[in-house]
């Protein structure tokens, strides 16, 4: 059985198949601080649906700039890849997030999510998936990233006096600091940027920003259409058009 020493005191690592799945999201929760940097760990167990079915997360990653956000599946590595994870990260990836999810992650997170950029946030891009497993699975990280989906593997060592030490290995999601949001030229309209980070954007509906592209400014005004925020250019030739995705840095 594997050990860690710290100061004098045993840690024992718990055998992946006695420890139980709600225990392990437990003790993820509680360390979530350390392992989640600058995101807001929220239960999030919600049925969410695509057009082959449907599947509930276990949790959600929200950063605190609402820049990005994430579902998170919590899984045992004795589940099976085929027939347990797999359906259900595809569900999760696809799935639509509406006023079922926003409302469900303010209730959970118990005034630490702000009601606003939470709605704006909905209406950026897709959150993205992160599985996260209690044993080594070295097969699964290729065949998750076909949903774009990431794995965390988590490895929990457990005291006598039921102190944790948890052995982190594999991706862990990040915030950048200084970066606002992903954007993206609209495919037929030209001058409109889709924004995939609304709420930190820093703009109401209607208002207007600056951005400098190539040493140059441009005007652009926040445009919101039903679930969706673009950024729309007025001028008579858009700066951006030599590319089609672009990172706006503050």
């Amino acid at each position: 059985m594997a050990r860690i020493f710290v100061n004098g005191e045993s840690f024992s690592q718990i055998a992946p198949t006695v420890l139980y799945e709600l225990e392990f999201e437990s003790i993820m929760r509680q360390h979530s601080p350390e392992l989640f940097t600058g995101f807001e760990f929220v239960p999030f167990k919600v049925t969410v649906a695509d057009e082959s079915g449907s599947a509930k997360p276990d949790f959600a990653l929200v950063d605190r700039g609402y820049r990005q956000w994430w579902v998170g599946e919590t899984e045992l590595g004795i589940h099976s890849l085929e027939r347990h994870v797999l359906p259900q990260v595809r569900t999760l990836s696809r799935a639509y997030y509406g006023s079922d999810a926003a409302n469900a992650l303010l209730r959970e997170s118990r005034g630490a999510l702000e009601p606003r950029a939470l709605e704006d946030l909905m209406k950026g891009a897709q959150p993205r998936v992160l599985v996260v497993v209690n044993s080594p699975c070295p097969t699964w990280p290729a065949r998750l990233l076909r949903y774009d989906a990431q794995l965390c593997l988590i490895q929990v060592y457990r005291s006598e006096k039921n102190q944790h030490i948890l052995l982190v290995d594999g991706y862990q999601p990040e915030v950048v600091v200084d970066r606002v949001s992903t954007c993206r030229l609209h495919p037929i309209l030209a001058n409109y940027l889709v924004v995939d980070a609304p709420a930190a954007l820093g703009v109401l509906p209607g208002e207007s920003l600056e951005i400098e592209f190539n040493g140059a400014l441009s005007q652009w005004v926040r445009t919101d259409i039903h679930d969706a925020v673009w950024l729309v250019f007025h001028g008579k030739e858009n700066p951006l058009s030599r590319g089609t995705h672009y990172v706006l840095i503050r």
